[in-house]
């Protein structure tokens, strides 16, 4: 993959307690990689709907990516309708 280069799928959710990773994975996630860390730059969202901004790294490439990505709860159920990574540098 190029820097300029993109990829569709996000896991909806990471969670780090007691030093362990923890992942949530809903329908339309298809990102194949678990992320070795991640920060948060920005949020948004209600009790159906969620967007957000973050950082984070690839657990085995070395580069840091942007991730973008949209949630929606229809008939309690969370999906992702939208989904885009960009490899951004080494790090």
């Amino acid at each position: 993959m190029r820097p300029d280069d993109t990829a569709s799928g996000q896991r909806v959710s990471y969670g780090y307690t007691n030093q362990q990773t923890q992942v949530v994975s809903y329908p339309g996630d298809t990102l194949p990689w678990v992320p070795t860390a991640q920060q948060q730059l920005g949020g948004a969202g209600d009790t159906d709907l969620f967007i957000s901004s973050e950082l984070v790294t690839h657990p085995t490439d070395g580069y840091i990516y942007a991730l973008e990505r949209r949630g929606e709860r229809t008939d309690g159920v969370w999906k992702m309708v939208r989904n885009e990574t960009i490899r951004l540098t080494s790090g």
